[in-house]
Protein backbone atom coordinates (compact mmCIF):
# COMPACT_ATOMS: atom_id res chain seq x y z
CA UNK A 1 0.00 0.00 0.00
CA UNK A 2 0.89 3.60 -0.70
CA UNK A 3 0.77 6.40 1.63
CA UNK A 4 -0.73 9.39 0.67
CA UNK A 5 0.77 12.29 2.66
CA UNK A 6 0.32 15.05 -0.21
CA UNK A 7 -1.86 15.55 -3.54
CA UNK A 8 -2.72 18.03 -6.58
CA UNK A 9 -6.19 19.15 -4.59
CA UNK A 10 -4.33 18.55 -0.58
CA UNK A 11 -7.18 15.62 -0.33
CA UNK A 12 -4.83 14.29 2.12
CA UNK A 13 -4.70 17.30 4.22
CA UNK A 14 -8.22 17.79 4.15
CA UNK A 15 -8.94 14.12 5.30
CA UNK A 16 -6.76 14.89 7.65
CA UNK A 17 -8.85 17.95 8.90
CA UNK A 18 -12.17 15.73 9.23
CA UNK A 19 -10.29 13.48 11.62
CA UNK A 20 -6.23 13.67 12.88
CA UNK A 21 -5.97 10.04 13.09
CA UNK A 22 -7.17 9.69 9.37
CA UNK A 23 -4.52 7.89 6.85
CA UNK A 24 -5.26 8.00 3.15
CA UNK A 25 -3.70 4.67 1.57
CA UNK A 26 -3.92 3.59 -2.02
CA UNK A 27 -4.26 -0.26 -2.15
CA UNK A 28 -2.30 -1.21 -4.98
CA UNK A 29 -3.38 -4.95 -4.71
CA UNK A 30 -7.24 -3.93 -4.45
CA UNK A 31 -6.67 -0.49 -7.10
CA UNK A 32 -8.60 1.59 -4.05
CA UNK A 33 -8.32 4.29 -1.91
CA UNK A 34 -8.28 3.26 1.88
CA UNK A 35 -8.71 5.26 4.79
CA UNK A 36 -7.04 3.79 7.91
CA UNK A 37 -6.98 5.03 11.87
CA UNK A 38 -5.19 3.56 14.45
CA UNK A 39 -4.14 0.23 12.08
CA UNK A 40 -7.52 -0.47 11.29
CA UNK A 41 -9.37 0.24 8.00
CA UNK A 42 -12.07 3.12 8.63
CA UNK A 43 -13.13 3.58 4.94
CA UNK A 44 -12.96 2.10 1.23
CA UNK A 45 -13.43 5.27 -0.98
CA UNK A 46 -15.47 4.19 -3.57
CA UNK A 47 -14.33 6.28 -6.20
CA UNK A 48 -11.39 5.66 -8.66
CA UNK A 49 -10.05 8.83 -8.45
CA UNK A 50 -8.94 11.03 -5.54
CA UNK A 51 -11.12 14.27 -5.48
CA UNK A 52 -13.19 16.52 -3.43
CA UNK A 53 -16.09 13.49 -3.34
CA UNK A 54 -13.94 11.41 -1.02
CA UNK A 55 -13.99 14.17 1.58
CA UNK A 56 -17.39 14.79 1.37
CA UNK A 57 -17.99 11.26 1.38
CA UNK A 58 -16.25 10.51 4.20
CA UNK A 59 -18.20 13.37 6.11
CA UNK A 60 -21.43 11.89 5.35
CA UNK A 61 -20.20 8.36 6.52
CA UNK A 62 -18.63 9.33 9.93
CA UNK A 63 -20.26 7.98 12.72
CA UNK A 64 -21.46 10.91 13.95
CA UNK A 65 -23.61 11.35 11.54
CA UNK A 66 -25.10 8.04 11.12
CA UNK A 67 -28.63 8.56 12.28
CA UNK A 68 -29.07 11.05 10.34
CA UNK A 69 -27.71 8.81 7.21
CA UNK A 70 -30.24 5.90 8.04
CA UNK A 71 -33.10 8.45 8.01
CA UNK A 72 -31.55 9.41 4.40
CA UNK A 73 -31.64 5.83 3.39
CA UNK A 74 -34.67 5.10 4.72
CA UNK A 75 -36.25 7.95 3.23
CA UNK A 76 -34.94 6.78 -0.33
CA UNK A 77 -35.94 3.28 -0.07
CA UNK A 78 -39.65 4.47 0.58
CA UNK A 79 -39.48 6.57 -2.38
CA UNK A 80 -38.21 3.87 -4.34
CA UNK A 81 -40.93 1.93 -2.69
CA UNK A 82 -43.56 4.32 -3.82
CA UNK A 83 -42.32 4.66 -7.01
CA UNK A 84 -42.56 0.74 -7.55
CA UNK A 85 -45.86 0.65 -6.07
CA UNK A 86 -47.07 3.40 -8.88
CA UNK A 87 -45.16 1.81 -11.48
CA UNK A 88 -47.33 -1.61 -10.92
CA UNK A 89 -50.44 0.29 -10.12
CA UNK A 90 -50.00 2.10 -13.92
CA UNK A 91 -49.36 -0.98 -15.68
CA UNK A 92 -52.29 -3.06 -14.04
CA UNK A 93 -54.79 -0.43 -14.20
CA UNK A 94 -53.45 -0.38 -18.56
CA UNK A 95 -54.03 -3.99 -19.01
CA UNK A 96 -57.27 -4.13 -16.64
CA UNK A 97 -58.71 -1.18 -19.27
CA UNK A 98 -57.72 -3.45 -22.87
CA UNK A 99 -59.06 -6.26 -21.08
CA UNK A 100 -62.54 -4.73 -20.27
CA UNK A 101 -62.62 -2.96 -23.81
CA UNK A 102 -62.15 -6.69 -25.55
CA UNK A 103 -65.13 -8.24 -23.00
CA UNK A 104 -67.26 -4.92 -24.04
CA UNK A 105 -66.90 -5.91 -27.19
CA UNK A 106 -65.06 -2.82 -28.31
CA UNK A 107 -61.96 -4.52 -29.33
CA UNK A 108 -62.43 -5.94 -32.37
CA UNK A 109 -59.45 -8.25 -31.61
CA UNK A 110 -57.86 -10.44 -29.03
CA UNK A 111 -55.38 -7.88 -26.90
CA UNK A 112 -51.81 -8.85 -27.06
CA UNK A 113 -50.64 -10.33 -24.37
CA UNK A 114 -48.72 -7.23 -23.12
CA UNK A 115 -52.21 -5.44 -22.84
CA UNK A 116 -53.62 -8.25 -20.35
Amino acid sequence: MIKITDDLFDIAWRIKAIDRDYQLYYNQIKLRFEVWANGKLQSVLPYKTLDARAVEYLRRTRIERAERLCAEMEAENERMRLAAEAEAYDRAKYKAKHLVNYLDGGGKSLPKYEEI
